[in-house]
Order: structure tokens, then C-alpha cells, then sequence
């Protein structure tokens, strides 16, 4: 019999409120789970019902006037996210957690080549050889040039952020 998984990333009564011009909105209210080491797990839910609030508040990364409600509790691998400074925190997305966009082509800059932004994200970190892995990688999963033009297109809008998340 095998040992059970660890926890990697334990999500417990997650509240996201926003303030706006008409008072505060709930986007998402006492949302908990569990992901385990080695666990692939899918957030899924009808447009507006918060899975990208429930991200957003994962990696720390908040619009203005968004909050993570006080009983909220967000443990990665041990670590209480929530207690972290803004400086751990940016040491810890991309290099431990990261997320890849639903539309991934809207994470990119479109006016910066694909290739500048993979290595932005890898010397952000300071890594050289995240950098060559996620140009490799990125290199690999693009359309060859003899499939039509619209293919490869799609095929760099998608692959890209992808490349850049594994160049962490």
C-alpha cells in the first residue's frame, strides 16, 4: 500500500470581494479544496462564477479594491501565501506556482517579440537554463512553417505563455 499524497496546495473558505461604485460584490464565497502532489486538477464554472477571482487571489495578484476575505486561508506547500510579503510572493509565482490563461493569448504583449518575452519571464528569475528550457520547449510546440499561416499563428499565441511558465 502506498503513502497517501501530500497536500501541495490547500484552499480553505476563500471569500473574494470587490468594492465599487455601488458597495462591495462577493465574487467568490467560502470556496475550499485540496490539490496533491503529482495532482492535476481543472477550475471549471459557467462565465461570472469566479474561477478566475479564485486564481487571482491564489497568486496573490489582485485588481484594486479587490479582497481576500479575513478567514480566508491559502497554504502552498506548507507556506501560508496569505502572510507573505509581495517580495516572497513574486520569488514564488512562476518558479513554484504559475497559471496559464484560459485565453492565452491574452497574456501576451503584442508589441514585444514572443522570444523577449519568454526570456523576460526566465531573467525575471535569474535563471539561464529556465530560459533555454522554455525556449526549447516553446520551439517544439509551435506549427511547423509548411502548415497554413492562420495554424502557426495560433499555434505561437497558445504555446508562448505556455513556454514562458516552464522558463521558471
Amino acid at each position: 500500500m502506498s503513502a497517501p499524497a501530500t497536500v501541495l496546495l490547500d484552499v480553505r473558505d476563500l471569500t473574494v470581494s470587490y468594492a465599487g461604485d455601488g458597495g462591495v460584490v462577493r465574487a467568490v464565497d467560502g470556496v475550499s479544496f485540496a490539490v496533491h502532489t503529482g495532482e492535476t486538477v481543472a477550475l471549471v464554472g459557467e462565465s461570472g462564477c469566479g474561477k478566475t477571482s479564485v486564481a487571482f487571489a491564489l497568486m496573490r495578484v489582485m485588481a484594486d479594491g479587490a479582497r481576500i476575505g479575513a478567514s480566508s486561508r491559502i497554504t502552498f506547500d506548507g507556506t501560508d501565501l496569505l502572510t507573505l510579503d509581495e517580495r516572497a510572493m513574486r520569488d514564488l509565482r512562476g518558479r513554484k506556482i504559475a497559471m496559464i490563461f484560459q485565453e492565452p493569448a491574452s497574456a501576451l504583449n503584442p508589441v514585444m517579440k514572443v522570444g523577449a518575452q519568454v526570456a523576460e519571464v526566465a531573467l525575471l528569475h535569474g535563471e539561464k537554463s529556465s530560459l533555454r528550457r522554455g525556449i526549447a520547449r516553446w520551439r517544439c510546440s509551435i506549427a511547423p512553417a509548411s502548415r497554413m499561416r492562420h495554424a502557426a499563428r495560433t499555434s505561437i499565441r497558445t504555446s508562448c505563455p505556455a513556454a514562458c511558465a516552464s522558463a521558471c
